[in-house]
């Protein structure tokens, strides 16, 4: 699966790297960038499926994560309990940590047959500033991998199933990865077909050979102003976690660029728990449709957000749209006080010390605590005292119909038919 990437408009400037670009994949839409990479978990693009997602969004591509199915990190990864190895990356999956051998996930490729695969690097997601041994380390295990990794590849062009290969490059200064950069250079060619980073400060160690590549952000911006910054670092497809974030704690994400408004210190969105309107009924019941409704919404206000940012681009006023956006917008999206949908494993560590994530919804009667259903002891109790509660009933009331006689009749009634 080749790719290309056409330069429409290229960057004015060192300073000003923001330009226009369209990614072609062979039998998929053409992608015109900068513009949005949505992120799937379990291989879905959260309280989305894939009917509405096609119908109701204009999402073009969408980062899966073998991570889901014992496969690498998805974005943004729960940080691992333990360390890679020299073969291996430890991933959290739906059974908890598990250390995956690099030469699995690159059997998998074939098997997969994805439009663009993205090269395992030593990145332990959730630890910062690793000591001068780690980082040697990080270059080392990263530059053996992207060897096995280009193998791999091309043993997959002999059956024409081969996917574009998206490179990352380190979060180091370029000094201390200068190994795996020259590496880079050398393989080079047509089969490095993007660069992908995970730190924004990354973007400016791309080597020069790979500026007309597509540059891809898999970083974890926090609002619309933090992708405003990756568009002027030259960053062509952006991941954006906050706006599932926003979905699932009731957040109606509500901005436009360029600014519509001569109005100050807007918010970026409006908390739908404090608003009496339909959503926030749904919100309170715990209503899947709630957060549908916000997922599509969310992904609609970004997907007009990036087409205004094209639209700048081409008229060269970005820089100008941008000072008056953020002059125009609060700096951080509304505080997340509503409660979100059931919390899922992707949401929170999974250690020996983890926490239950989810409360149980119901409680016996004339306790605080939430009733256990699996104790066959306290149900044997709980259903004698029913029973002795309905003869009782009985005897005042001997009209009354209880349970257990309307599932008499429903099985006389079964037996007559």
């Amino acid at each position: 699966m080749s790719t290309t990437f056409h330069i429409v408009k290229p960057r004015t400037s060192e300073d000003s790297r923001q330009r226009l670009g369209r990614l072609i994949l062979k039998g998929r839409n053409d992608i015109p960038t900068p513009n949005l990479l949505a992120l799937a978990t379990r291989g879905f693009v959260p309280h989305l499926t894939p009917d509405i997602l096609q119908k109701e969004t204009n999402i073009l591509a969408v980062h899966a994560g073998f991570e889901d199915f014992l496969g690498p990190r998805r974005a943004s990864p729960v940080p691992s309990n333990n360390p890679n190895t020299y073969t291996s990356l430890n991933i959290c999956t739906s059974l908890g940590h598990r250390d995956l051998e690099i030469s699995i996930y690159l059997e998998a490729i074939a098997k997969s047959r994805p439009d663009v695969i993205i090269a395992p690097v030593d990145i332990e997601f959730g630890r910062h500033n690793p000591g001068a041994k780690r980082r040697d380390k990080i270059v080392e295990r990263s530059t053996a991998w992207l060897r096995s990794f280009e193998t791999a590849l091309k043993e997959t062009e002999s059956n024409h199933l081969s996917p574009a290969a998206w490179v990352p490059i380190l979060p180091l200064e370029a000094e201390i990865q200068r190994t795996y950069l020259d590496h880079l250079e050398e393989v080079g060619g047509s089969f490095i077909q993007g660069i992908v980073v995970y730190d924004p400060g990354s973007t400016v160690n791309v080597p020069e050979a790979f500026h007309h590549l597509p540059l891809v952000s898999l970083t974890e911006p926090r609002t619309p102003h933090d992708v405003l910054r990756l568009v002027v670092l030259g960053t062509d497809i952006i991941a954006a976690p906050f706006i599932t974030a926003a979905s699932e704690a009731g957040i109606a994400l509500d901005f436009d660029f360029p600014v519509k408004t001569t109005s100050k210190f807007l918010a970026l969105g409006t908390d739908m728990w404090s608003e009496v309107a339909y959503i926030q009924h749904l919100l309170s019941a715990k209503e899947m449709l709630a957060w549908v409704l916000l997922q599509i919404h969310n992904h609609h206000v970004v997907d007009k957000f990036f087409n205004g940012i094209r639209e700048s681009i081409a008229r060269n006023t970005f820089e100008a749209d941008v000072l008056e956006f953020t002059n125009a917008y609060q700096s951080e999206l509304p505080v997340f006080q509503g409660q979100g949908p059931r919390i899922r494993g992707y949401h929170a560590s999974l250690g020996a010390d983890a926490k239950k994530l989810n409360q149980a919804p119901f409680k016996k009667m004339g306790h605080s605590t939430p009733a256990r259903h699996n104790d066959d002891k306290s149900m044997s109790n709980d259903m004698k005292d029913q029973a002795v509660e309905v003869k009782r009933t009985k005897a005042v009331n001997p009209d009354v119909m209880d349970d257990f006689d309307f599932d008499g009749l429903i099985n006389q009634s079964r037996a007559n038919d």
